[in-house]
């Protein structure tokens, strides 16, 4: 394929993805079947002749996922969709691989000077989270961790319901690529996106939720304090290794 049949090919998915989000956005849950949409659908050159949400989700659920991350990636990176994009030193999509049993979602990358697209929650927080992970027995290789807004904001201030809200299809894409066997929110951002709930954290956290895939599986969520909060927070340390412990006897009683 020609390097311009590449890029209008591009051009063309990214005007669809605008397109169906638009709809979305006004109340456009679904589409009347017909014999052209099956033949679009058919004709896809995602593997297998699926569409890119399918292969995503299926992909998931057999640990397959290499390509389908790499797309996901793609599409956070070229995301215009709120004001994030243009206040913002990067992006950070999530760190790990499908069949993690823990996946954590905290809220954002907090960076200040230099920016990488390594640090996850910021520099002392991601310290602060690999102890606690180091504590309960798990390592980077059975740990998915991401963020619910994909963009690193210049000003922690400007975020609004909008960036959570357009960003949560990332996230629940990534969450049904990734099919943990416990999703672990840290901070009120993941709780409001993946619970649905305005509750304080602190009447929340140390009990399991559940969030439901389109599929209609559930998986168990366990909210807890963000490291960013226990960095000012010292006392509320135990209350969160109480809820990191109840993570781990779910996991070995599974």
């Amino acid at each position: 394929m020609s390097a311009k049949m590449t890029e209008k090919k591009g051009d063309v998915l990214h005007i669809l993805r605008d397109t169906l989000r638009f709809h979305k956005e006004m109340g456009i849950a679904e589409y009347p079947d017909s014999q052209n949409i099956q033949n679009f659908l058919n004709a896809t050159n995602s593997p297998g002749g699926r569409s890119p949400s399918e292969t995503l989700a299926k992909d998931g659920e057999n640990g397959k996922n290499s390509v389908t991350f790499d797309t996901l990636e793609e599409e956070i990176y070229a995301c215009t969709l709120c004001q994030l994009s243009t206040n913002s030193p990067g992006r950070v999509s999530g760190k790990g691989k499908s069949g993690c049993r823990l996946m954590i979602v905290g809220d954002y990358s907090h960076q200040s000077g230099s920016y990488s697209k390594e640090i996850l929650f910021g520099r002392e927080e991601d310290a602060m989270l690999w102890k606690m992970m180091t504590a309960i027995g798990l390592g980077p290789e059975t740990v998915y961790v991401t963020n619910s807004l994909k963009c690193c904001p210049d000003d922690p201030k400007i975020i609004d319901g909008k960036c959570e809200e357009r960003c949560f299809s990332f996230l629940a894409r990534e969450i049904g690529a990734v099919n943990p066997e416990i999703i672990c929110t840290m901070g009120e951002m993941p709780v409001r996106g993946i619970m649905g709930k305005k509750d304080p954290l602190a009447r929340l956290r140390g009990h399991f939720s559940s969030y439901r895939y389109q599929s209609g599986k559930d998986v168990p969520v366990m909210p807890t304090f963000h490291p960013r909060f226990l960095l000012k927070h010292q006392e509320m340390k135990k209350a969160t290794w109480n809820d990191l412990q109840a993570i781990m006897r779910r996991l070995d009683a599974s």
